[in-house]
């Protein structure tokens, strides 16, 4: 008798754990998740500084101004490359070198928006000053 209520209590519970679905209620439907495409972030414009000089007696003193870095001063041998990236729309940028060489020395300077020429600078003689400045543009 022990026996038969164990086994009538244990069929109970197992019954009773049984899922039931109720086929009259709203059918549930699960949907992907919603993403949202990634925006790009802004690359922005990349700016190079370039100095080229022949025939130079003396170091080169080189300014170039942007508006990440402010105002970098530098005295070095040419060639000189200096890069930039810049994440504003507009932006105004330039590069100023001097030197002293032979009376036919040159000294130029560029700006290079993204790998195109911007502007450029060239001086000739003995006493070079060469410049280029502008704002550019995304």
């Amino acid at each position: 008798m022990y026996r038969t209520r164990l086994l009538v209590l244990l069929l109970a519970a197992a019954a009773s754990c049984a899922k039931v679905e109720n086929p009259s209620g709203p059918t549930r439907t699960t949907s992907p998740p919603v993403t949202t495409p990634a925006t790009p972030t802004p690359v922005g414009e990349v700016i190079q500084f370039r100095v080229q000089g022949s025939n130079l007696l003396s170091v080169v003193t080189i300014r170039h101004f942007d508006p990440l870095n402010g105002l970098t001063i530098v005295t070095t041998n040419t060639p000189y490359v200096a890069d930039v990236r810049i994440p504003d729309a507009t932006a105004f940028v330039s590069i100023d070198a001097s030197s002293t060489g032979l009376t036919f020395s040159t000294l130029q300077v560029q700006i290079f928006q993204n790998g195109r020429l911007f502007r450029e600078g060239i001086s000739v003689g003995s006493v070079l000053f060469a410049s280029a400045s502008g704002t550019v543009r995304q």
